[in-house]
């Protein structure tokens, strides 16, 4: 399971650069590829996740209203919690319902982390560029699944793309 961990550092990671470019272009008022949503509702909304999970980990994160400083502080509470010994088998609660941290992380957090990476690198139009071996993770591991995760109206409709397209595309 110590892989998890270091597919959600991978993940932040990207996300950290995200921030840090819509900041630097003060993009946060841009409009994301999520309808309605501006780059700084994607960044609220994906701070506030990491939030939530330091919180039902034990650490409560205050946010400031600075979205790249609450972004390091909820991504730094999170990735040190996680790392704790046994932290991956704490049953935690989510919107799927109570669930190992473990699993949580690989089924919600990385998927939620990327996406949101690359919603607001788009809307500031900095490098979209995600990690390759995360995509192929995601892409595998939800195209199963995909009429059903797009019945619960958290995605949007399918995008055609072609065999041979890169794995970020698919």
């Amino acid at each position: 399971m110590a892989d998890v961990v270091e597919r959600l550092h991978t993940a932040a990671a990207g996300l950290t650069q995200a921030i840090e470019a819509a900041e630097a272009r003060a993009a946060w008022g841009a409009d994301s590829p999520c309808e309605g949503w501006t780059a700084g509702d994607v960044g609220d909304h994906i701070i506030g996740n990491y939030v939530s999970v330091a919180g039902r980990l034990g650490t409560d994160v205050a946010r400031t209203g600075d979205r790249p400083s609450d972004w390091a502080t909820a991504r730094d509470a999170v990735l040190h919690a996680v790392a704790q010994d046994g932290a991956l088998d704490k049953v935690v609660d989510s919107p799927m319902g109570p669930i190992a941290l473990g699993r949580f992380l690989a089924v919600f957090m990385e998927l939620d982390t990327l996406i949101h990476t690359w919603d607001i690198a788009r809307a500031a139009g900095a490098d979209e560029s995600l990690d390759e071996e995360l995509c192929r993770r995601c892409y595998e591991r939800f195209l199963p699944v995909d009429e059903t995760i797009r019945d619960t109206g958290a995605f949007g409709p399918k995008l055609a793309y072609g065999e041979d397209d890169p794995i970020q595309v698919k």
